[in-house]
């Protein structure tokens, strides 16, 4: 009977106290999201191969990717009866969040154009990936949960700054010490500029890449004594490159043994001014975090094996005495994926966003590591009926440093009574010409100019 009544490898049937805590972390964290102007979207399990071509993802859309790692099948479509297939298509169960969600807004825009941007939007959805199964765990499954969030059509570093707030009090609500959160944060368009002036091919920046990442994670404190293997690995791909000069060596060595809290003028001295944007925007974001208590550090090789990311990418840690957790989160910018889904428009032309997500799993479990989920928990939520995606908006004042802009307007909305930030929209991502557009399309009536 085993073959009968056992689920697939890695897809486990859910009860009980796990399903419990499974659920109240879901709705501990939409129930905080959604005061913040955040809407839930709901996308299919099951999504159209194409989606996820190499035309529209790359060739590494994620880590350790594969095309054998995902659920692919044919669906038949039948008309008039079973006996009459009228077309097939290719497909997949969705191996992530961030490919359907940009899907989605390109349809949106595709029927109603660009009216509305900047969107805020979180999910929580089932995920499947065709993982080893000697690599299976408690916390890598096939059968697993995301929950994310994106801001869609904003540039401003504003909204980086947002959705690494939104990751660090998502942590604090969940109970996890400040002092246990770590965020590494990096910028692709360094990785990239690099590989550039490097002359490296395609497929040796992709393998160049992955090992970059894992550097990252394994000196976080995942397996540090593999380190110096994967350096060796990255500088044999390297030296394949006889005509390196010796500017760009010294500057691949700087990325690989970066970690620190802030770029200083002898990096900006040794990289040139083309990498100078990407650089001050680190520094912004890495300061203004510190300034608040959050332990944030630059590492260049943090550059996450999704190709479609553009710009800030960034991987979230819990430290602990007793229990670490690497990578229970991580996101970034990526401005470019969107448009892939609007095909009749200019090939230059993007709708620039940003995002994150969590792995549930490892969320629950580093939860119940640090004795968080006790055996009572009292949740209070909150429903809302009406079309208007927020009743008060906060407006930082423009300025130079748009990190610090956003981070006094947060710092106002936490200090506001819970009726008032019930539902609240932060609005540091705006801009100031689409203001009353954006205001009449959610609904929003009340605003608050911070001065």
């Amino acid at each position: 009977m085993s073959s009968v009544n056992t689920p697939m490898q890695g897809m486990d049937d859910v009860f009980g106290a796990y399903l419990r805590k499974r659920q109240y972390v879901i709705r501990l964290l939409s129930n905080f999201v959604q005061r913040f102007g955040f809407q839930q979207l709901e996308v299919p399990i099951l999504e159209r191969a194409s989606s996820f071509s190499e035309e529209i993802v790359g060739k590494s859309p994620w880590p350790e990717w594969d095309k054998r790692g995902c659920f692919y099948l044919t669906i038949n479509n039948y008309a008039g009866s079973f006996g009459n297939i009228e077309s097939q298509i290719e497909a997949l169960l969705i191996p992530e969040g961030t490919i359907s969600v940009t899907r989605w807004l390109g349809r949106l825009i595709q029927d109603q154009g660009l009216r509305g941007l900047p969107l805020k939007i979180f999910y929580d959805i089932q995920c499947f990936r065709n993982e080893l199964v000697d690599k299976l765990s408690v916390i890598k499954r096939r059968q697993f949960r995301q929950f994310g969030l994106e801001i869609l059509g904003s540039s401003s570093i504003a909204a980086d700054m947002e959705i690494i707030c939104m990751i660090n009090e998502l942590l604090l609500l969940l109970g996890f010490p400040q002092e246990s959160v770590v965020m590494r944060i990096s910028d692709i368009r360094i990785f990239k500029q690099l590989v550039q002036e490097s002359s490296l091919s395609y497929d040796d920046s992709l393998v160049i890449k992955e090992l970059m990442d894992s550097i990252a994670e394994s000196r976080a404190g995942k397996n540090p004594h593999a380190v110096p293997s994967l350096k060796k690995r990255f500088w044999t791909h390297i030296n394949h490159y006889g005509h390196l000069t010796i500017d760009c060596r010294k500057k691949w060595e700087y990325i690989l043994d970066s970690s620190e809290m802030r770029i200083s003028g002898e990096t900006l001295t040794l990289f040139g001014e083309k990498y100078n944007q990407p650089f001050k925007d680190l520094n912004a974001l890495t300061e203004s975090m510190s300034a608040h208590g959050v332990n944030t550090k630059v590492d260049l090789c943090v550059v996450r094996s999704h190709e479609y990311y553009t710009g800030i990418s960034f991987e979230i840690d819990i430290v602990g005495d007793s229990a670490s957790f690497y990578e229970i989160a991580g996101g970034g910018r990526y401005d470019r994926l969107v448009s892939c889904f609007l095909s009749e428009l200019d090939e230059n032309f993007t709708i620039p966003s940003t995002g994150f997500a969590f792995g549930i799993e490892r969320v629950i479990e580093g939860a119940t590591q640090f004795g968080l989920l006790s055996r009572f928990k009292r949740l209070e939520s909150f429903s809302h009926f009406d079309e208007a995606s927020a009743d008060l908006l906060v407006i930082p004042p423009v300025r130079q440093n748009m990190c610090e802009a956003y981070l006094e307007a947060w710092s106002q909305v936490k200090t506001t009574s819970p009726e008032k930030r019930h539902h609240i929209y932060v609005g540091a991502n705006l801009s100031p010409e689409y203001l009353a557009d954006f205001m009449d399309v959610y609904g929003i009536t009340q605003k608050e100019m911070l001065t």
